[in-house]
């Protein structure tokens, strides 16, 4: 059995999927010709809903990542 962050995280990712897909991203951007396309757009999709849900926005998320200043999401302490 998957541990609970494991479980949300993997429903997460299928959300994102699955709007991707229903936007049709996929045929009107070009990039997502292969499975690494797909999987790379996902992550970085992933990282930056994650920041914005605690209250950084995309552009500083994007401009931290690539100054060496990668915004990480905060551990979940077991209570």
């Amino acid at each position: 059995m998957w541990p609970v962050q494991v479980r949300w995280a993997l429903s997460e990712l299928n959300k994102q999927a699955k709007k991707a897909a229903e936007q049709g991203l996929a045929e009107i951007s070009g990039c997502h010709q292969s499975d690494t396309g797909a999987a790379a757009w996902l992550a970085v999709r992933s990282y930056l809903d994650s920041a914005r849900k605690h209250g950084l926005n995309a552009f500083d998320a994007i401009r931290r990542a690539f100054t060496g200043n990668l915004w990480m999401p905060p551990i979940a302490l077991p209570n």
